[in-house]
C-alpha cells in the first residue's frame, strides 16, 4: 500500500502532510491517555486505601474487644484470689487472736502475726509478675509484706497512708473491695484487686503488671501491622504491575493509532484510487481518491465484492488475475489484459484504467487514465 500510495506523488509532500495529521492526532490522544491514566491511578489508590482502612479498622476493633474481654477475665480472677485469701487470713487471725480484735492486739503481736501470715501466703500462680501483698496499718504508715523476695532494704516496705504508690492497699485498709489500675510501690502500672480482712486492720492485694496482660495483644497488633504492611506492599506492587501493563498497552495502542493515522494521511492524499480487499475479494478500505474516481462513498462499497467496480464483461478475467496473484509469491504485480483494464463508476460509465495489485492481504491501486 505504501508503494502504491507514493506512485506519482512527491514523497516529501506525502510525508509532510501525513506528519501534520499524525501530530494533531497524537497530541489529542496523548492528553486523553494521560487523563485516563490519572483516573485509573486515582481509583486504584482509593481502592487500596479503602482496603487497608477496612482491614486496619477490623483488626483494631477485634484486638480492642479481645483485650477488654481478657482484662475483664483477669480482673475477675484477681478479685476472686484476693477475696479468698482475705477470708483465709481472717480465719487464721481469729484462731490465733481468739476473740480479740485489732484494737486489742499489741503492735508487736500484730507484726508477729503478720510475719507468720506472710510466710503462709500462697505463691502467685497468675503470671510471671503476679503476687500477693499483705498490708497492715501502723499509725499513718502502710506496711507492705509479701512472700518470696523481701523488699529493699528490709523485709517489709513502709509507705505513707496517702501515697498513690499504695493505693490498692489503702483502699483495702479503708474497708473497700474492688480492682484498680494504678502505679504500685515500684512505680509500675498494675492491675490490682484489693480486699479488706474483716475485723482486722489488714488488707490483701493481688496484682499483676498491666504490661503482662497487654503483651499478647501488643504482639498481635505488631503482627497485624506487619501483615497490613505486607498487604499494602503487595497491593502497591500489584498496582504498579497493573499500571505498567496498562501503560504498555496504551503505548502500543498509541503507536498503532499513530501508524494508522500516518497510513490514513498518506492514503487520503494519494491521487490514485486505493482499495483493499480480503481473501474473498470483499472491499475493506476505499480511499478518498477511489470515492472521487468511482463516484461511490466509502460506506456504499465497504463489505461489497470488488466486482461492483469492474465491468461485467471483464470480471472473469479480473477474478483470474486476483486468484493467480493470491497463490503466487509476488509482492506486487501490474494488471494487464489484451482487452485493456476498465473500471465502472456508480452511474455505470466505464473508464480505461491502469491497475496494479500489491500484497497487504490484497490491495488494488487504480489509475483513471482520464484523470491522469
Amino acid at each position: 500500500m505504501l508503494q502504491g500510495a507514493e506512485h506519482g506523488v512527491e514523497p516529501k509532500t506525502v510525508t509532510g502532510v501525513g506528519s501534520t495529521v499524525v501530530a494533531g492526532l497524537s497530541h489529542s490522544q496523548s492528553m486523553q491517555q494521560e487523563t485516563v491514566s490519572k483516573t485509573q491511578t486515582k481509583r486504584l489508590f482509593v481502592l487500596a486505601t479503602m482496603m487497608v482502612a477496612v482491614i486496619a479498622t477490623a483488626a483494631a476493633v477485634s484486638l480492642t474487644l479481645l483485650y477488654r474481654a481478657q482484662l475483664d477475665r483477669q480482673s475477675e480472677l484477681l478479685r476472686e484470689l484476693a477475696l479468698g485469701e482475705a477470708r483465709l487470713i481472717a480465719t487464721v487471725m481469729a484462731m490465733k487472736a481468739g476473740d480479740a480484735f485489732y484494737n486489742a492486739i499489741p503492735d508487736a503481736a500484730l507484726t508477729e502475726l503478720t510475719t507468720d501470715l506472710v510466710l503462709n501466703l500462697p505463691e502467685a500462680q497468675f503470671g510471671e509478675s503476679g503476687e500477693f501483698i499483705l498490708a497492715h496499718r501502723l499509725g499513718n504508715q502502710i506496711i507492705l509484706a509479701r512472700r518470696g523476695a523481701p523488699f529493699s532494704p528490709g523485709p517489709t516496705l513502709a509507705i505513707p497512708m496517702q501515697s498513690d504508690l499504695a493505693a490498692p492497699a489503702r483502699f483495702g485498709l479503708l474497708g473497700k473491695s474492688g480492682i484498680v489500675t494504678v502505679l504500685d510501690y515500684a512505680g509500675v502500672t498494675v492491675l490490682a484487686a484489693h480486699e479488706p480482712v474483716p475485723g482486722y486492720n489488714l488488707a490483701v492485694v493481688a496484682k499483676i503488671n498491666l504490661s503482662e496482660v497487654r503483651g499478647p495483644f501488643v504482639l498481635a497488633a505488631i503482627v497485624t501491622s506487619i501483615g497490613i504492611a505486607v498487604f499494602l506492599v503487595l497491593v502497591i506492587g500489584g498496582w504498579y504491575r497493573v499500571s505498567l501493563s496498562i501503560r504498555q498497552r496504551e503505548a502500543t495502542a498509541a503507536q498503532l493509532r499513530r501508524s494508522e493515522a500516518r497510513f490514513a494521511g498518506i492514503l487520503h492524499m494519494a491521487p490514485e484510487a486505493i482499495i483493499t480487499i480480503d481473501i474473498n475479494q470483499h472491499i475493506t478500505l476505499f480511499s478518498q481518491s477511489a470515492a472521487r474516481i468511482f463516484g461511490y462513498e466509502a460506506e456504499e462499497v465497504l463489505g461489497h465484492h470488488l466486482e461492483i467496480l469492474i465491468p461485467e464483461a471483464v470480471r472473469d478475467i479480473h477474478r483470474t488475475h486476483v486468484t493467480d496473484f493470491s497463490q503466487s509469491t509476488d509482492d506486487r504485480r501490474q494488471l494487464q489484459s489484451i482487452r485493456g483494464i476498465y473500471g465502472q463508476r456508480k452511474d455505470g460509465r466505464q473508464f480505461p484504467a491502469e491497475a496494479s495489485i500489491a500484497r497487504l492481504q490484497l490491495a488494488h491501486i487504480i489509475h483513471d487514465r482520464d484523470q491522469l
